[in-house]
C-alpha cells in the first residue's frame, strides 16, 4: 500500500489539539483504506473519509483519505469535469467515535444532461495554471466553474484544469493546502468572470 503524505496538508488545518474526538490521519492512492497517527479534532468534528476518483485521458486513479472533518461535509457526493475526457467523482462518509473508520462511501454517477452553465476550460499536465482557450457545457449538478491545481515538489508533479464542478465538491476541496501550497487546491465561482474560494 502506497501511503501519500504530500496530500495530507490539505486536512491538517482541521486538526488542532484539545478536543475530545480523535481520528486517524492518512492517505493512499493504492487502496480503499489506510492507517495513520491519531490526531485530536476540532469540537463538533467527525472522522471523515473522502474517496475521490480521477479519470483523465485514459489514466484513472483514486485517492482515499482519512482525517478529521467538519460535520457539514459528511455524506456529500460531487463531480467535476474538464474538456479532455476528464471527470472527478467524490464522496464522503463520517463516524463520531474516537479513532473510528467510516464505511467507504459510494461514488456518484455522472450526468449527461446539460444544465445551462458554460465554464472556461483548459488542462495543463505541466503547470498549476492553465489559460482557458475554450468553454465547457456543464452537466447535471455541476453548477460551479472550477480551477483545480495539484502541486507536489517531492515527485515533481504540477497539473491543473479548469471546468465544471458541483457545489459539494467545492465545499469539500475548496480549501488552500497548508504548507507551501503543496497538495490539491480547488477554487470555485458561480460564474465565469473571476474565481474565488468556495469557503
Amino acid at each position: 500500500m502506497t501511503t501519500i503524505f504530500w496530500i495530507l496538508p490539505i486536512f491538517l488545518a482541521l486538526v488542532p489539539s484539545g478536543s475530545s474526538l480523535s481520528c486517524g490521519l492518512c492517505g493512499t492512492t493504492s487502496d480503499t483504506s489506510c492507517t495513520g497517527p491519531s490526531k485530536a479534532c476540532l469540537p463538533g468534528s467527525a472522522c471523515l473519509v473522502t474517496y475521490t476518483s480521477f479519470e483523465t485521458g485514459g489514466y484513472p486513479w483514486a485517492l482515499y483519505t482519512l482525517s478529521c472533518g467538519a460535520q457539514k461535509v459528511c455524506g456529500l457526493t460531487g463531480t467535476a469535469s474538464h474538456p479532455v475526457d476528464g471527470r472527478v467523482r467524490m464522496a464522503t462518509s463520517c463516524c463520531t467515535t474516537d479513532n473510528c473508520v467510516p464505511d467507504l462511501p459510494t461514488l456518484p454517477e455522472a450526468s449527461s444532461v446539460w444544465n445551462g452553465l458554460v465554464c472556461p476550460s483548459c488542462v495543463s499536465a505541466k503547470s498549476t495554471f492553465c489559460s482557458a482557450s475554450t468553454t465547457l457545457k456543464c452537466k447535471g449538478n455541476e453548477t460551479m466553474c472550477v480551477t483545480q491545481s495539484v502541486k507536489n515538489s517531492a515527485v515533481s508533479v504540477a497539473t491543473s484544469f479548469r471546468g465544471c464542478a458541483s457545489q459539494s465538491l467545492c465545499d469539500v476541496y475548496g480549501r488552500t493546502s497548508d504548507g507551501e501550497d503543496e497538495g490539491i487546491t480547488y477554487t470555485c465561482t458561480s460564474g465565469n468572470i473571476s474565481l474565488k474560494k468556495s469557503f
